[in-house]
C-alpha cells in the first residue's frame, strides 16, 4: 500500500507551506483594483486580519522584545501595500525579498551568529539586483513605490529577526500585535476613504486569506522544513504573484525588474544549496 507523502509530518508540513505560498500570492490581484491611500487599504485589510486571528489565539499584552517584532511587522506590511500600489506587484515582492541580506548582515551584531562566504554571495546578488531595478522606475510615483519596497524588505528583516530573539514563543502574538499597530497606524486614512463595496470587500478578504490563514498555517509548516525547502516555496510567491496580475490586470513587467529579481532570488537560492549545514527557518516571513 502506497502511503502518500503528504500524511508524514514533513509532507503535512511541506503541503501546509505550499498553500501558504498559493495564498500569499493573491496580495496583487487583491489590493491593485484598490485606488484610495496605500495607508488606508493597509489599516483595512491589517484590520481584518487581526481580527479573524482572534480566532486562534488569546493574546497577552506584548512585552519589549515582542514590541519590537510587531513593529517591524506593521512597517513591513504598510511598506509593502505602498510598494504594490505604487509601483509593479514584481517589483514590491523582489524587493521585499532582499530581507534576507539585511539579516546576514545583521545577525553576527544582534544574534552573535557567524556569517560564511556563501552569505557574502547573497548580499552582493542583492546588492546588484536593487540597483537594476532602481534603474527601471525612473518616474517619481515608481521611485516612491521602489523605496518603499525597499524598506518594506529591511522591516521584513527586522521582522524575522525579532522572531529569531523570541524563537520559542507563539509568533501569532507578534502578528496579531503587527497586524493591530498597522491598522491603527493607517486608521486616520480608512476613515476618509469612500464606503465603496469593491475595495472594502477586496481589502477584507485580503486580510483574512492573504494575512491572518496564512501566517497560521505558516507557523505550523515552519517547524518540520528545512531552510532550503523554505526558500524555494517561498519564491512559489514571487512567481505565481505577478503571473496573477499579469493573466488578470495585464500589469507588464519592466526587464529591469526581471533581471534584478532574478538575481536577488538566484542569490538566496545558492546560498541555501551551497550551505553545508543550514540554519533552520525563522519563525516568520521572509
Amino acid at each position: 500500500m502506497i502511503t502518500s507523502p503528504f500524511k508524514t509530518p514533513h509532507g503535512h508540513a511541506v503541503g501546509l507551506f505550499l498553500i501558504t505560498t498559493l495564498l500569499w500570492s493573491l496580495s496583487g490581484i487583491l489590493l491593485k483594483p484598490v485606488h484610495w491611500h496605500p495607508l488606508a487599504a493597509a489599516s483595512l485589510r491589517s484590520g481584518v486580519a487581526a481580527l479573524s486571528l482572534l480566532f486562534w489565539l488569546k493574546p497577552s499584552l506584548p512585552v519589549f522584545k515582542e514590541l519590537l517584532g510587531a513593529f517591524s511587522y506593521a512597517g513591513m506590511v504598510l511598506f509593502f501595500v505602498t510598494a504594490t500600489l505604487q509601483t509593479n506587484v514584481a517589483t514590491a515582492l523582489f524587493l521585499q525579498n532582499t530581507a534576507p541580506a539585511y539579516v546576514l548582515l545583521l545577525a553576527p551584531l544582534l544574534l552573535k551568529e557567524r556569517s560564511r562566504l556563501t552569505d557574502g554571495l547573497a548580499i552582493l546578488c542583492a546588492i546588484a539586483g536593487v540597483a537594476m531595478i532602481f534603474s527601471a522606475h525612473l518616474s517619481l510615483t515608481a521611485l516612491r513605490g521602489t523605496l518603499a519596497g525597499m524598506l518594506c524588505g529591511i522591516f521584513s528583516a527586522l521582522f524575522v529577526l525579532s522572531m529569531r530573539l523570541r524563537k520559542n514563543q507563539n509568533p501569532l502574538i507578534i502578528v496579531f500585535w503587527g497586524n493591530l499597530f498597522a491598522f491603527l497606524i493607517g486608521l486616520p486614512f480608512l476613515v476618509r476613504s469612500p464606503l465603496a463595496p469593491l475595495p472594502w470587500g477586496l481589502l477584507s478578504l485580503a486580510g483574512l486569506f492573504q494575512l491572518a490563514i496564512p501566517f497560521v498555517l505558516y507557523s505550523r509548516a515552519i517547524q518540520n522544513v528545512t531552510a532550503l525547502e523554505a526558500i524555494l516555496l517561498s519564491t512559489l510567491e514571487v512567481i505565481m504573484n505577478p503571473f496573477w496580475v499579469w493573466w488578470i490586470w495585464k500589469e507588464r513587467l519592466p526587464s529591469g525588474t526581471l533581471a534584478g529579481g532574478t538575481l536577488i532570488l538566484s542569490g538566496l537560492i545558492l546560498r541555501a544549496l551551497l550551505q553545508r549545514s543550514p540554519p533552520s527557518p525563522p519563525k516568520g516571513m521572509v
